[in-house]
């Protein structure tokens, strides 16, 4: 039988789910080992690749073969060699895929998956969104029907439980990430109204924290640095996950080490609350800006959801609980959540399906998009057209024009970010395109298209001229960067300047 899952892809823990047409549940899909959740960890050894459990147990061995973490590089230029061989982070995340994927088709649901569903960090920007898909696509032979925001599967999984109408607040502190999010939820739609958040925030951070401290204490008991060596340095980081995990059940737990002598650092939950607290407040002050900036107040919320492993830590529950005035629901696993969420949005792409859920989804972008422009204030300017936070699917047109009187070969230079320079380091080139001998009075119009897939048509026409062009941004607004390399030497020979804004009300050029 072939079948569609929905697949949490995370930091530290990866998770399948299926939805089961006869008894219309979602049901977690267990590993090879019976597990519900995977670790993203990848060990590449002289004649095999290990993936989860096995790789994560020997790490310590492995430490130079060992990759985790992965997940925060996703779109980045990182790569990590081993045995001369460069690996990029879609590399290692293909691995993890075609494992899950292997493992489904092995479980009881059926013999063949035929696509996934991939969810992703809200504040993914394109390259990493591109990125991750090309993970499933290139990598791991696997039919990727669509990315979907983490905090949106969430919600679609706690509604489609629930049936009821509220107002929601998403609080996912996942392994690397942190997003905050608002959502109307009803028996019909899940409305995403606003998110905030930061994609190097997250439980490793914790570890680290943890890490430091520890490292410190035995350095100051005699012991050599941990940081000599990738070997001491992975052995004592996995104790420290392991105390740290320790800590949501228990009050003291004692970090056990093994070097060139045996170590105990005693640590009470308080005292690694103390350590952390920063990190908590820091996801706090994401949370305030919502409401700050924003049209809903904190006691506009019905119920608050946390998702994410990294939310049984007490501190940030009782950080949650006071800011809402409210304990968080406890009615879902935070750990598998997210991958039920996005088995329900596979079920929609299987053509046999019967007693499908049908809520509709209203997402946002998470980031603005418009273009570079030369304007008064001078070259290598953002000028957004789709703002963040706009409703996905949405379509926005803004006048442009030439900055000199002369003719001119001008870009559109599609830009994403936040930042006010379009060459800024926050803010990210997601293709261009060149209209050739644009004269100096010639008024265009460039219109952005952001589907509800988030794919990207930018096309821009003048009036009453015969130039026009555009560009199609696709697999979740973002280009490979082969692709980049390429419309960059296609149009680096060109003299060109940027599109000078126009006032919306300019009169059509004849």
């Amino acid at each position: 039988m072939v079948f569609n899952i929905g697949i949490d892809l995370g930091t530290t823990n990866s998770a399948m789910a299926v939805y089961d047409d006869e008894s219309e549940s979602v049901q977690m899909v267990e590993n090879f080992s019976g597990d519900p959740t995977t670790p993203s960890v990848v060990q590449v050894l002289e004649d095999d690749v290990i993936v989860g459990k096995d790789a994560l147990a020997n790490q310590e061995r492995y430490p130079d073969r060992t990759l985790a973490r992965t997940k925060r590089d996703m779109g980045s230029d990182t790569t990590y060699e081993i045995d001369g061989t460069e690996y990029p982070p879609q590399r290692v995340a293909g691995y993890i895929l075609q494992k899950l994927k292997e493992d489904a088709e092995e479980s009881e649901f059926g013999d063949d998956v035929d696509g996934a569903v991939i969810t992703v960090p809200y504040y993914f920007g394109g390259s990493a969104r591109q990125a991750t898909e090309d993970a499933g696509t290139k990598f791991a032979d696997l039919s990727v029907f669509r990315l979907m925001n983490e905090p949106t599967a969430a919600c679609y999984a706690y509604g489609y439980q629930e049936e009821s109408d509220e107002t929601l607040f998403v609080y996912d502190l996942g392994g690397g990430t942190f997003d905050a999010t608002l959502v109307e939820v009803t028996e019909d739609e899940i409305d995403v109204i606003d998110s905030n958040g930061d994609d190097e925030l997250g439980g490793e951070n914790f570890d680290d924290e943890l890490y430091e401290f520890a490292r410190e204490e035995l350095i100051d008991r005699g012991a050599s640095d941990p940081n000599e060596s990738k070997h001491t340095k992975a052995t004592l980081r996995e104790k420290v996950k392991e105390t740290k995990e320790q800590l949501s059940g228990r009050e003291d737990a004692a970090i056990a080490y093994q070097a060139d002598d045996f170590y105990e650092v005693e640590l009470s939950r308080s005292e690694f609350h103390d350590l952390t607290q920063d990190l908590v407040d820091k996801t706090i002050s994401l949370t305030e800006e919502l409401f700050d900036d924003g049209d809903y107040e904190v006691d506009d919320i019905d119920n608050v959801l946390l998702v994410g492993g990294s939310t049984r830590m007490h501190h940030v529950q009782d950080a949650v609980e006071e800011f809402f005035g409210m304990e968080p629901s406890t009615d879902t696993n935070p750990d598998q959540v997210v991958a039920k969420g996005a088995a329900l949005e596979a079920a929609q792409y299987d053509p046999e399906g019967g007693n499908l859920p049908t809520q509709s989804i209203t997402d946002i972008l998470s980031h603005s998009l418009g273009v570079e422009t030369h304007n008064d204030d001078g070259p290598n300017q953002f000028d957004p057209i789709l703002e963040k936070g706009a409703d996905l699917p949405n379509r926005e047109t803004k006048p442009y024009g030439n900055p000199d009187e002369t003719e001119q070969n001008l870009i559109v230079n599609v830009i994403q970010g936040e930042a006010d320079e379009a060459n800024h380091e926050d803010n990210e080139e997601l293709g261009r395109f060149v209209l050739e001998d644009v004269p100096g009075d010639t008024k265009l119009n460039v219109e952005f298209y952001v589907k509800e897939d988030a794919t990207l048509d930018v096309t821009a026409e003048a009036e009453n001229r015969d130039i026009e062009g555009g560009i199609n941004i696709s697999d979740g607004i973002g280009l490979t960067q082969e692709e980049a390399g390429r419309i960059k030497e296609e149009t680096q020979d060109y003299t060109s300047k940027a599109v000078q804004r126009r006032e919306a009300d300019a009169e059509t050029d004849d």
